[in-house]
C-alpha cells in the first residue's frame, strides 16, 4: 500500500508491476483510509509486505532402473517406477485380471 501512495504512478503502476488488477489496489487503499475500524484493532492500519517467491520444482522420475517394478497379469507385462500413480496402477490390473 506505501507503494502506491508514494509512486509517481500511484495506483495503475503499483497494480501492474505486481500482477493485480487496478480495483484490488483502490479497494485496499479506501479500507486503509477508512480507518482502523476497517482492518483490525490497530492504530495505523496498513498492510504486511509480501514476497512471491517461485514455487518449488517437482521432483524428477528416478534414475532408468530405480526402483522399477514389473507386474505380469493375464498375460501382460506392466513395468512401473516409484512414481507410479497408485490408484491409476490399481485400475489397470483389475481391468487386466477381468480379460
Amino acid at each position: 500500500m506505501a507503494e502506491s501512495y508514494a509512486s509517481a504512478d500511484g495506483v495503475t503502476g503499483t497494480a501492474r508491476r505486481h500482477g493485480l488488477l487496478v480495483s484490488q489496489v483502490s479497494a485496499w487503499r479506501g479500507l486503509v483510509r477508512a480507518g482502523a475500524g476497517r482492518l483490525g484493532k490497530s492504530e495505523t492500519p496498513g498492510f504486511a509486505a509480501a514476497v512471491i517467491v517461485p514455487e518449488a520444482t517437482t521432483p524428477t522420475a528416478p534414475a532408468c532402473g530405480a526402483g522399477m517394478m514389473e507386474i505380469i497379469v493375464a498375460g501382460a507385462r506392466i513395468i512401473v517406477d516409484a512414481s507410479v500413480d497408485g490408484p491409476a496402477l490399481v485400475r489397470v490390473v483389475e481391468a487386466l485380471r477381468r480379460c
